[in-house]
């Protein structure tokens, strides 16, 4: 009775938790001025319901317990369910585990160093068609047999491109995929074979990736094999005709050095032309849509800023200090007849983590050809209609009323905000913890257990109150019988 009084009092503007005694606000705050996807969290039954399309099954019972809001008090942990969307239409993802960052109260949770506090599991799992653009350095530095290897970084790069696993990756049986192949030196990139050829299955392209990807020679126009593939690759008639078919291009770039141009090049001598590839990139792709292409940039070899984070530069803006870390400005990138070129010892990552940014997609720095299967992997990966995201803190900020916020650190801005409402005094029952120790609701008897608590408080309470109110009026009578007893 003191509960349902209680629940009947709820504020409409927020919803129960189911299975706890908190409370959260019916529909999150989208940051409609710095967001380019609405990043929706999820928290009534009707938006669980839409995800998951029903409950008619065990499996989509699981899934819909899984999409709907939960809080641990006692462990110190709260998972929210979120989904994009773009223009009102869902904006399906990659795993985006590591790729979102949560807050308690405008304070990041942070990451301990031996486990994570942020936990993102991906749902209703879609496969999307993609033509895939491949942009392969053959450059001459790609024929380099690195210290303990016994194969040519081009070698690695094509192992890496024949695994299995990539080619299931790439061609998945539920879409119908294509893949087009470029390799990129001095002047234009050319196609692999000397000529387009739209790959369609595991077949064909495995025997042109064994037939034709060689290293060529001559320096490595990087900037220039971006700017190509989104103006000269992406219209060409026979990817206009395969892209006419409700289908994203997914564009990968993929080098072991710098943007190099000319033998007396520095590092400082990118910065101009960085900056303008991507204000142009910027006017090409301002305003993220549904068709929009994606860029990937692979980076083999060793970093040259290994903590560059492309978000801490504001507008994406290019300095020496930004793109040269803590190199002389005036290093040659490639130092013929001499030693100590930059591209000797590192890959120009800083340019490849704005590009990628840039381009709404991700970089990878990989250093042999199983690291490099693995980005490809991930740059062919299966897309998931809403993720649920688990944060640990510290369960004292769990006493009180507290804000969650959530960014999406790549692919495109995206941040939203909900507030929870603990109950002031009475905790929801322990979760069970799963296998890698995340909390999740438990039976049906467990949550029962906070009804039944609450309800044996009630009746306490019930009694106490009577008991009081009786005794109360058993003293007045009492009194009344005295003053009125006559005296002798």
């Amino acid at each position: 009775m003191f509960l349902s009084l209680w629940l009947a009092c709820t504020d409409p503007a927020m919803v129960m938790m189911p299975g706890t005694t908190a409370r959260v606000d019916a529909a999150g705050q989208v940051n409609q001025k710095e967001s380019e996807l609405a990043l929706k969290i999820m928290t009534t039954s009707d938006d669980c319901d839409y995800v998951v399309g029903g409950v008619n099954s065990p499996e989509q019972r699981r899934e819909y317990e899984e999409c709907l809001p939960w809080i641990d008090r006692q462990a110190g942990e709260v998972k929210l369910a979120i989904r994009f969307e773009l223009d009102d239409q869902s904006f399906q993802l990659p795993d985006l585990e590591n790729e979102i960052s949560a807050s308690i109260n405008e304070f990041q949770v942070n990451d301990n160093t031996n486990e994570s506090d942020v936990h993102v599991v991906g749902h209703g799992p879609k496969a999307i068609t993609q033509l895939f653009v491949l942009m392969i350095d053959g450059s001459g530095s790609m024929n380099i047999v690195d210290p303990g290897s016994t194969k040519t970084r081009m070698d690695k790069v094509r192992d890496a491109l024949l695994m299995r696993s990539v080619q299931d990756a790439f061609f998945r049986e539920e879409v119908s995929n294509s893949v087009v192949i470029y390799t990129f030196t001095s002047g234009a990139p050319q196609p692999l074979g000397g000529s387009l050829n739209v790959l369609r299955n595991k077949s064909e392209y495995k025997q042109y990736i064994q037939k034709h990807l060689k290293a060529r020679s001559g320096y490595t126009h990087l900037y220039n094999a971006v700017d190509y593939s989104l103006n000269t690759v992406l219209e060409e008639p026979a990817v206009k005709q395969v892209l006419s078919k409700d289908t994203k291009p997914t564009i990968v770039l993929l080098t072991d050095g710098f943007n190099n141009e000319a033998s007396n090049d520095t590092c400082t001598s990118n910065v101009p032309r960085l900056t303008q590839l991507l204000k142009k990139m910027r006017k090409q792709m301002d305003g993220l849509t549904l068709d929009s292409p994606l860029i990937f940039t692979v980076g083999l070899g060793r970093p040259l800023d290994p903590d560059f984070n492309p978000k801490r530069i504001k507008q994406g803006r290019v300095t020496d200090r930004v793109l040269c870390a803590d190199q002389p400005y005036n290093a040659y990138i490639d130092a013929p007849g001499n030693s100590g070129g930059l591209e000797d010892s590192f890959i120009d990552n800083v340019s490849l983590e704005l590009l990628a940014d840039r381009g709404k997609g991700r970089a990878f720095i990989k250093r042999d050809a199983q690291g490099l299967g693995e980005a490809f992997q991930e740059v062919a990966a299966i897309r998931y209609d809403w993720f649920e995201v688990h944060i640990r803190d510290s369960a004292l900020k769990f006493r009180r009323e507290f804000e969650v916020g959530f960014r999406l650190n790549n692919y495109a801005r995206a941040l939203s905000n909900i507030k929870v409402y603990p109950h002031a005094w009475m905790d929801g029952p322990p979760g069970v913890p799963d296998e890698e120790g995340w909390s999740h609701r438990g039976s049906v008897w467990q949550s029962a257990g906070v009804l039944t608590s609450g309800l044996g408080l009630a009746l306490f309470l019930l009694v106490l109150g009577a008991a009081v109110f009786n005794a109360k009026r058993f003293v007045q009578g009492r009194l009344k019988q005295q003053s009125k007893t006559p005296k002798a």
